[in-house]
């Protein structure tokens, strides 16, 4: 179940589309209904859009309703590699640690080289 909690007044149905989240109630008036829901994400996008919608509607009188923008900003923030979580991915610093360190550890070599090079070429033309 997407609702967290045993139960929410009037709610009768619960969907979850892709980029979407409908609620069906017997009757929407003006008291407010509060409850936390739990959204799935059906394949693994990063970046893919920031906000999604949310509608509140009467089960009988479906013309009757609530839309509504909601954002995840923790979710657009994600890179590929934090969504995908794979080890396939070969520049993750995540999940590909062995192709980092490899990268770090040439750097590092390259570096040292690299003054000791210029050290060498100060000592013998001076």
């Amino acid at each position: 179940s997407m609702i967290w909690g045993f139960h929410t007044q009037n709610l009768r149905e619960a969907e979850n589309w892709p980029g979407q989240v409908n609620f069906g109630f017997e009757y929407i008036d003006f008291n407010p209904i509060c409850f936390q829901f739990q959204a799935k994400r059906w394949i693994p996008i990063a970046n893919i859009s920031r906000y999604y919608e949310v509608r509140a509607y009467e089960w009988f009188e479906p013309a009757n309703m609530n839309r509504s923008v909601y954002t995840l900003r923790n979710l657009f923030a994600l890179d590929i590699c934090e969504v995908c979580g794979s080890y396939q991915c070969p520049y993750c610093p995540y999940y590909g640690q062995a192709t980092v360190f490899i990268q770090s550890i040439t750097m590092i070599i390259l570096v040292l080289f690299i003054v000791f090079y210029n050290h060498v070429n100060l000592i013998i033309f001076h």
